[in-house]
């Protein structure tokens, strides 16, 4: 041993800036949800789902959804202006947990099918449209934070 570097190899550089992206994605997220209440959703789609990543992120409740909406609806924080709108919400009269750009739609970019009328009591697996099929997309995740996650 040369006393230069530790007896723990170095994972390399690519691993150091993965530890700073999430750390500031964390911090990021944290200060969206100051700013935009503690009832919120962070959904987690997984690189190999493509067309359908950009609608991961930070999904705040709309406290009063407007007439024809469904009920119980969160809205993704845009990261960037003029980004596309993405929302969260369910058809319980179908048994649809949807993600897509028009609340109310039985169409989006994704769906579970399921009767839970919670976040946190939805268990069934999500799939996602390619733009061509449906697949079950492993790895979808809800993360629930603040409120809704004590509900």
């Amino acid at each position: 041993e040369d006393g230069i570097r530790d007896s723990v190899a170095s994972r390399g550089l690519g691993d150091v800036y993965k530890r700073q992206v999430v750390a500031r994605a964390r911090a990021e997220s944290a200060a969206q949800l100051d700013a935009h209440g503690k009832d919120a959703v962070i959904l987690s789609i997984p690189g190999a789902e493509g067309v359908q990543s950009w609608r991961a992120g930070l999904y705040a409740k709309v406290d009063a959804p407007p007439a024809g909406h469904p009920p119980l609806l969160y809205k993704r924080v845009r990261d960037r202006p003029g980004e596309q709108d993405s929302f969260l919400y369910t058809l319980p009269d179908r048994g649809m947990w949807l993600v897509g750009s028009t609340p109310g739609s039985t169409t989006g970019g994704l769906v579970a099918y399921d009767k839970a009328r919670a976040l946190r009591d939805l268990r069934a697996p999500w799939h996602v449209f390619d733009g061509k099929s449906w697949a079950q997309a492993s790895g979808v995740a809800l993360s629930l934070v603040g409120d809704v996650a004590k509900r």
